[in-house]
C-alpha cells in the first residue's frame, strides 16, 4: 500500500513539472511592449517570431514595397484576400489586399483606381513599426516625442469617425475614437487627447516615387 501511494505521488509531480514547463514555454514565447523613453519596442523571447520594420525611406515593409502590383504579389506566395471597395463619391474605387506575412503579421495593402501600385500600407500587428521602433500599442506620448511636428485629427469622413496622428514622413498613426471623443471636438485643430491612449494601427503611405 506504502509502495503504490508513493507511485501515485511521484507520477502526480511529473505531471505538474511537465504542465508547468510548458506554460513557461508559451509565456516565453508570447511578445510583449515595453517603452524606453520616446520609443516603443516589441519584445519576443521567440527566435522564430519576426519583427518587421517599415522603411519609409525606401518605402518598404518585409517584401512588399511601394508601386508593387497584384502579379507581383503572387510571385511571393503568400496567402491574401482581395477586397475591392467602390467609392461613395464619383466614380471608380480602391483594390485591398489583406495579405498574411507571417503567422503573426497581417498587413493590408491599397491599390487606387489608377492601377499605379500599392501606395498604402497598415498593420495592426506589435510586430510591425516604424524606423523609430513604433507601432501599435505605442503611447500617444511616445509617438508626438519622436514626431514632435505631427498632427492629431480626429474627424468624421465618408469612412466614418477617425482618430489619427499624422506625421510629415510617411507613417501615420490611428486610435480608437472612444478615446478621443470626451475630449475633443471633431476637426478641432487644438484636439488634446490624453496622452496615455495606444495607438492601434500603423500606416505608411507613399509620399514620393521610389524604385525598385
Amino acid at each position: 500500500m506504502i509502495s503504490f501511494y508513493r507511485q501515485v505521488v511521484f507520477l502526480s509531480f511529473v505531471i505538474f513539472s511537465v504542465s508547468c514547463g510548458q506554460e513557461q514555454d508559451i509565456s516565453e514565447s508570447s511578445e510583449t511592449i515595453k517603452e524606453s523613453g520616446a520609443v516603443t519596442k516589441p519584445i519576443t523571447s521567440n527566435p522564430s517570431i519576426e519583427i518587421l520594420t517599415i522603411n519609409t525611406n525606401k518605402g518598404t515593409l518585409g517584401p512588399l514595397f511601394f508601386g508593387m502590383k497584384e502579379e507581383q504579389l503572387k510571385t511571393l506566395g503568400l496567402n491574401y484576400k482581395k477586397e475591392i471597395k467602390n467609392s461613395s463619391v464619383g466614380s471608380g474605387g480602391e483594390t485591398f489586399f489583406h495579405i498574411d506575412l507571417s503567422q503573426h503579421i497581417r498587413v493590408t495593402a491599397r491599390i487606387d483606381i489608377n492601377n499605379s501600385g500599392f501606395n498604402y500600407l497598415e498593420s495592426q500587428s506589435h510586430l510591425v513599426r516604424d524606423l523609430k521602433g513604433l507601432g501599435s500599442g505605442s503611447s500617444l506620448s511616445s509617438i508626438k516625442s519622436a514626431y514632435p511636428k505631427g498632427n492629431f485629427m480626429y474627424c468624421d469622413d465618408v469612412s466614418g469617425k477617425t482618430a489619427t496622428y499624422m506625421t510629415s514622413q510617411g507613417v501615420s498613426f490611428t486610435f480608437k475614437t472612444t478615446d478621443v471623443e470626451e475630449h475633443c471636438k471633431l476637426c478641432d485643430d487644438s484636439c488634446l487627447p490624453p496622452d496615455f491612449i495606444q495607438s492601434t494601427h500603423i500606416i505608411a503611405h507613399s509620399t514620393s516615387n521610389f524604385v525598385h
